[in-house]
C-alpha cells in the first residue's frame, strides 16, 4: 500500500503548475480508480471490464455464465453479475467526480 507524502504533493503541485498534458490511469475497480484520484490522475484511460471479476467469488460467477450447458443457467450467472459490474462503474464514476472513464 503506497502512500503520499508532503514531497510528493509538493512535487506533484509543481509539476501541474507547468505540465500541459493530463495523467490518466489504469484503474479496472473504484478501489484503484481512488488510488488513480489520490496520485493525481485526471482520469481513466483503460478501465478493463474483465479485470472486474477476477476475486473468487466473481470469478465463480464469470465460469459459470462461461461453462452454462443451457441459456437457464447462463442467464442466471449473468443476472448476478451484472449488477455488479453496475455498481462497480456506478462506484468508479463517483470517484472520478466527472473526470473522465474509457
Amino acid at each position: 500500500q503506497s502512500r503520499l507524502t508532503s514531497n510528493f504533493t509538493r512535487m506533484m503541485t509543481w509539476a501541474g503548475e507547468v505540465r500541459s498534458l493530463q495523467v490518466r490511469a489504469n484503474a479496472d475497480t473504484p478501489h484503484d480508480a481512488l488510488m488513480a484520484r489520490d496520485f493525481g490522475a485526471q482520469g481513466i484511460g483503460l478501465c478493463r471490464t474483465e479485470h472486474m471479476f477476477f476475486n473468487e467469488e466473481r470469478i465463480f460467477l464469470v465460469r459459470k455464465m462461461i461453462v452454462a450447458e443451457n441459456d437457464k443457467v447462463r442467464d442466471e450467472a449473468l443476472k448476478k453479475l451484472l449488477p455488479i459490474q453496475r455498481g462497480d462503474f456506478t462506484e468508479i464514476f463517483k470517484v472520478m467526480d466527472g473526470f473522465p472513464v474509457t
